[in-house]
């Protein structure tokens, strides 16, 4: 998605993120953005300082989620030569935005001593290197962005709740692809006329298949499903095959079992509160019942969002652990499991 001007599709959900860009690039309040990974956040960030009165100011772009969180101030704020050891002078990702718009990605992995300093950025539009004791004005757009929920981060403290309201000035919940109808095959179709010349075209069966597909990666996932795809044919048909989604890719196919929900009107408290009246009865073993619970638990998410990281989230497991268990699980996944 970030390789195109404009944003692409006929839905309602693209419609209204036309409506926010244009709105948000009219003042230089700040912006939040929210949504899933791969929803286009850097995509539509840029969006708006390239339609801004900024736009011949940099657009600077930090991935707060990739700096170790020792190393969070100095980036941003800059640091004095021997402020800490081996350090070496520099001005600061804030400073480099000077008469721009600075984004910062994942605001949500963002250190609290770190927040205070970014409120106070805000409020007042001053940054202090570490080391120095001078403050110095920096005048740019503020753009944030997070898969996280703050709210739930505010609650717990893990997030100031200050913060999170002066981040408020425009905000957004982008829509994962999955519920932008055909957008998906609107923007896979720009995305091979642009990069193949119009050498390569979806087959029907290829985009029947894409607009089944859940994309938990969204157009990030799209895209390199896309690249995957292109590489792969040899005729200026992409077929369905060629792209690699689960209902043709034998790497997938380790979900052999497909469980029927629950019948009943149970609530899951109900549900537990049963199972351990089994277990208590002798009618059921304990290790057995959580085993099985772990099974289907795992393979119900692999068949809800075709991917294992994506259901790695879901459950709110690490990759690695949930590939382990997947393995302990299924013994002949282990040569296939590795998405």
């Amino acid at each position: 998605m970030d390789t195109f001007g404009d944003i692409l599709g006929t839905s309602p959900q693209a419609q209204k993120l036309r409506r926010f860009v244009e709105h948000a690039a009219k003042t230089d309040l700040p912006v939040l953005l929210l949504g899933e990974t791969g929803t286009g956040k850097t995509f539509l960030a840029r969006l708006i300082h390239n339609q801004s009165l900024r736009a011949g100011g940099a657009f600077v772009t930090v991935d707060l989620g990739t700096i170790p969180s020792t190393l969070v101030h100095s980036e941003l704020f800059g640091c004095k030569k021997g402020a800490f050891t081996g350090a070496q002078e520099h001005q600061g990702l804030v400073r480099a935005a000077n008469g721009g718009t600075l984004f910062l990605d994942e605001i949500g992995d963002v250190p609290l001593d770190v927040q205070a300093c970014l409120l106070q950025f805000l409020e007042a539009k001053t940054v202090r290197a570490l080391g120095s004791q001078r403050f110095d004005r920096v005048d740019c757009r503020f753009i944030a962005a997070t898969r996280a929920d703050l709210k739930a981060k505010v609650a717990e403290g893990d997030f100031r709740e200050d913060l999170y309201f002066r981040l408020r000035g425009h905000v957004l919940f982008l829509p994962p692809l999955r519920e932008r109808g055909e957008d998906v095959l609107i923007v896979a179709r720009r995305w091979l006329q642009e990069t193949t010349g119009g050498q390569r075209r979806l087959s029907l069966e290829a985009e029947n298949l894409m607009l089944e597909h859940p994309w938990p990666g969204n157009f990030r996932e799209l895209r390199h499903r896309l690249d995957a795809a292109v590489r792969q044919c040899k005729s200026g048909i992409v077929e369905a095959q060629h792209l690699g989604l689960p209902a043709t890719d034998p790497g997938l196919a380790i979900r052999k079992e497909k469980h029927a929900p629950a019948k009943g009107n149970l609530s899951p408290a109900e549900l537990v509160d049963r199972l351990v009246a089994e277990i208590l009865a002798g009618k059921a073993s304990l290790p057995k019942t959580l085993e099985e619970l772990e099974r289907k638990a795992i393979f119900l998410a692999m068949d809800k969002t075709g991917s294992l990281r994506a259901a790695a989230r879901v459950l709110g497991l690490s990759h690695s652990t949930l590939k382990c268990k997947l393995e302990k699980h299924s013994p002949d996944a282990k040569s296939s499991a590795r998405f």
